[in-house]
């Protein structure tokens, strides 16, 4: 009989779960509720939240909200950044930022230590946003650099989370999801540099 893979091992013995994933879902349709279901599936444990306000987005990435170790942020991208909901004139007027969340908004606003922060929007693959992340304390910021296909972001993450759950590194999971195809090769990684002790 073939040897059970890490996760699966854990969850054979009785664990409920083998890691948890925060998905924030800014307003993309189905695609936060697809990598909900998806990821659940994979024995992990999901909490979504569906974002229509900026403020929302920055409290959960400022860490007022207890976080999983996961973060995947379900966006659109342009202009390297995150494209933020529009919104009637009152709420807009109320919102710390408008229209896109660029990296020089992001910086001082994210506290998010050891998490690794994901990103699906087209072009949140850039080394600004990356770096933004990485000075608020994330241990890694993994993003599409180009513009993939709509339904491969469900495969990429589904790529990762499967290497992941065979007990790979972040860096090797990335590393098949990279060579998967050439569509899967936009998505990047960033790791924040930690010195030995």
């Amino acid at each position: 009989m073939a040897e059970a893979i890490p996760a699966i091992s854990r969850i054979q013995r009785g664990e409920l779960y083998w890691t948890s994933v925060d998905v924030v879902d800014v307003a993309v349709g189905t695609e936060g509720a697809v990598l909900a279901v998806t990821l659940g599936h994979f024995d992990v444990l999901v909490r979504r939240f569906p974002i229509g306000q900026a403020v929302h987005l920055l409290k959960l990435l400022s860490g007022e909200e207890p976080s999983a170790p996961y973060l995947i942020i379900a966006c659109h991208g342009d202009e390297g950044g995150i494209l933020l909901p529009p919104l009637g004139e009152q709420f807009e007027a109320m919102q710390p930022v408008h229209g896109i969340l660029t990296a020089e908004a992001l910086r001082d606003r994210v506290q998010l230590p050891d998490r690794v922060v994901i990103a699906t929007g087209c072009g949140t693959g850039n080394p600004q946003l990356a770096q933004a992340f990485l000075e608020g304390g994330c241990a890694a910021y993994v993003a599409p650099a180009g513009a993939p296909y709509g339904s491969t972001v469900i495969l990429a993450i589904t790529v990762l989370f499967y290497e992941l759950m065979r007990g790979r590194s972040l860096a090797e999971a990335m590393d098949r999801v990279k060579t998967y195809d050439e569509e899967l090769s936009q998505w990047q990684l960033w790791q924040r540099m930690t010195s030995a002790g």
